[in-house]
């Protein structure tokens, strides 16, 4: 309940009673004091000891409600009475109103008494009618200070909500447009890096079959110069052969005229079976080198396609098996591409939190630490969030 004080009281008079903490009444340790305080004033207007009454434990404070000490009319304010029992502190306060005092108006209105006693009468009514009128008028005028006031707070209420709403709307909008953007952006980027361990992979390929292609050709015409060496071995072999058997039968027709028939047809035969021997040597040389190079073609063919292999899955198991780490900051724009995905997993996967009054926001990491923040603005049009900074 608020207690109503006249303006000009010289005696307001109030008492409290102190208990310990279990609710018994007891004398204080020492006599309470008061402090009276007015409006949003930090500091009392009055303040005082107050006294003991007849009864254990029963205190009076008085204070006067004058202009002079302070005090003015139309202002709400309170009684601070701090008391202490065993020790204990203990606080109450006493709320009041201060009223104008009517005592001005009605006392200069008043007709000085005379030995007529009608006289102090119709004194008496006439300050009393315009009392009544005084009091109607200050009533009317406090029901339109009222009303005006109800209809200021209302219209205050209702545009700084209407702002609120348009400000929530745009902190909304901006927040689920930077999250499309940095979704758009991590597709991109993932997508790069996929194209880019692809092209990398097809030249790594496009190499080894190069370099495979290379070693076959160079096998070939090892072989092809091989092959070809030894026709050109075979066919001197065949031209020696032929012309040390040509010189053999010369010599022999030159020095043995006499030689028979059938000496001549041995000649003849062991001639060509040289000449047989040698060419099925040849052929069979020639064949085996031929088997050889088919097996060395398959052999380099099918170690070409297991290097491949080999290559590729090694390149998807390390790219694969890279794992991030807790972000501490902002990466700069020269960081790796894994710190920078390590920044926006946590951009959209960790707490975020925003000030609204400030327009501070704040980003954490996995371990709740802060690691960045940003200060956004709005003007009532556009709403900006700056980059963040760590």
């Amino acid at each position: 309940m608020t207690l109503q004080i006249n303006l000009g009281d010289t005696a307001v008079t109030f008492h409290r009673q102190l208990h310990t903490s279990t609710g018994a009444i007891s004398s204080g340790d020492a006599l309470p004091e008061f402090f009276v305080f007015q409006g949003s004033a930090t500091a009392p207007v009055w303040a005082a000891t107050m006294s003991l009454t007849d009864s254990t434990g029963f205190y009076r404070g008085t204070f006067t409600a004058v202009s002079s000490t302070g005090f003015a009319a139309g202002l709400y304010g309170s009684v601070q009475v701090r008391g202490v029992v065993a020790g204990t502190t203990g606080v109450s306060i006493i709320p009041f109103f201060i009223v104008p005092t009517t005592t001005a108006r009605i006392g200069a209105r008043v007709v000085a008494a005379s030995s007529d006693g009608s006289t102090a009468i119709q004194a008496g009514l006439a300050t009393q009618a315009q009392l009544f009128a005084v009091s109607t008028a200050e009533q009317a005028a406090l029901q339109t200070w009222t009303s005006g006031v109800q209809t200021a707070v209302l219209t205050r209420v209702s545009s700084e909500s209407s702002g609120l709403k348009t400000w929530t709307s745009g902190v909304q909008t901006v927040i689920l447009a930077d999250s499309l953007t940095q979704s758009s952006a991590i597709q991109t980027f993932s997508s790069g890096i996929h194209t880019s361990l692809l092209a990398d992979s097809l030249a790594q390929s496009t190499a080894i079959m190069a370099w495979s292609s290379g070693i076959q050709t160079a096998v070939l015409t090892s072989i092809s110069s091989e092959s070809s060496g030894l026709k050109v071995w075979t066919s001197g072999v065949q031209t020696v052969l032929l012309a040390d058997s040509f010189a053999q039968s010369t010599a022999i027709m030159a020095d043995t005229r006499s030689v028979s028939t059938a000496g001549q047809a041995a000649l003849q035969t062991w001639t060509s079976a040289i000449q047989t021997a040698v060419l099925t040597r040849v052929s069979s040389e020639s064949s085996g080198l031929k088997v050889w190079t088919s097996g060395v073609q398959t052999v380099l063919l099918t170690a070409s396609t297991a290097m491949q292999a080999s290559i590729e899955s090694t390149i998807a198991g390390r790219v694969s098996a890279i794992a991030g780490t807790d972000t501490t900051g902002v990466p700069v724009a020269t960081a790796t591409w894994l710190r920078k995905i390590d920044w926006l997993y946590g951009w959209h996967a960790n707490r975020q939190t925003f000030d609204r009054t400030t327009g501070l926001g704040t980003i954490y990491n996995a371990s709740t630490i802060a690691i960045a923040t940003f200060n956004a603005s709005d003007d009532g049009t556009t709403f900006v969030r700056p980059k963040a900074s760590s």
